[in-house]
C-alpha cells in the first residue's frame, strides 16, 4: 500500500523531526497565517480553499503595502484592486508606453522636473498646459486622435481643459477597471496611439536640438577660425 506526501508529513512531525520539510512549512504558517491543521483528523473538504484564500489576502496585503511608499505608484495603487494578469499589451511601442503611463513612470516633462532643476514643465506640442500623464491621454490637442466627446475623456460635459482632478476619466483611458469588469478596449487603443504620436514628437523635438546644438558649435569653430585663433580642442 502506497503511503501518501500527507502520512510522512504526519509521521516526521510527530517523531519531532526537525528537517527542512517542517521547517518551511512552519515559516509559510506564520507568514500566511494558516490556522494549525491537526494531522490526527481527518482533512476537511473546505481546508484547501481556506488555505488558499489566507494566502491570497496576505499576498494582496503584502502587494498594496509595497507600493503605499511609491509616488508614482499613486494611481496603480487606487485603481489597481486584484493581482491578476492584464490583457493590455501588446508587442507595440504604444503598449510599453501604456505600461509606463499606467505605473507612473513615464518620462513626462512634469516627471522629469522633479530631478532636473528648472525644466520647463509646459507642454511643447499646445503650449497650453503641464505636460502630465493626464495631459497628454486625455487633454493635448496636439496628438492624435482627439478626445472629442465628453464620453471618451469622461469629464461629464466640461470641455477637455477643463477637466477636474477626478481620477476615473483617466484609470479608464489607461484600462483600469473594477473588479468583474471589463477594460474599455477603444479608450485604450486610443491611449496607446496617443501615446505613440506624444513618443514620435518628443523623438523629433530631440533630435531637432541636437541639430540645433551641433550648427550652434559649427559656427563657433568657423568663428575661432576666420578670427584667426586656434580651433578650441574637443573635451
Amino acid at each position: 500500500m502506497a503511503v501518501g506526501p500527507r502520512e510522512v508529513y504526519k509521521y516526521v512531525h510527530l517523531l519531532s523531526v526537525r528537517t527542512k520539510w517542517v521547517a518551511r512549512t512552519r515559516s509559510l504558517s506564520e507568514r500566511y497565517r494558516v490556522e494549525a491543521i491537526r494531522l490526527t483528523a481527518p482533512l476537511q473538504r473546505d481546508t484547501r480553499r481556506k488555505v488558499r484564500e489566507s494566502v491570497s489576502a496576505v499576498e494582496t496585503e503584502r502587494w498594496r503595502e509595497s507600493g503605499r511608499a511609491k509616488r508614482a505608484l499613486a494611481l496603480y495603487r487606487e485603481e489597481k484592486t486584484d493581482i491578476a494578469k492584464e490583457a493590455l499589451y501588446d508587442n507595440s511601442r504604444g503598449s510599453g508606453l501604456l505600461c509606463e503611463a499606467r505605473s507612473g513612470v513615464i518620462r513626462t516633462r512634469s516627471l522629469r522636473a522633479r530631478y532636473t532643476a528648472e525644466l520647463d514643465t509646459m507642454c511643447p506640442l499646445c503650449q497650453v498646459a503641464e505636460e502630465t500623464i493626464r495631459h497628454i491621454v486625455l487633454e493635448c490637442t496636439g496628438l492624435r486622435p482627439a478626445i472629442h466627446h465628453a464620453q471618451d475623456s469622461g469629464t461629464s460635459g466640461q470641455s477637455t481643459m477643463g477637466a477636474t482632478n477626478d481620477n476615473s476619466a483617466l484609470a479608464r483611458a489607461l484600462g483600469f477597471r473594477g473588479s468583474g469588469e471589463l477594460p474599455s478596449w477603444e479608450a485604450v487603443e486610443a491611449t496607446k496611439r496617443r501615446l505613440e504620436c506624444w513618443w514620435r514628437k518628443q523623438q523629433r523635438l530631440i533630435n531637432r536640438s541636437t541639430e540645433t546644438d551641433g550648427r550652434t558649435e559649427k559656427r563657433k569653430i568657423e568663428r575661432f577660425r576666420l578670427d584667426g585663433k586656434v580651433e578650441p580642442r574637443s573635451q
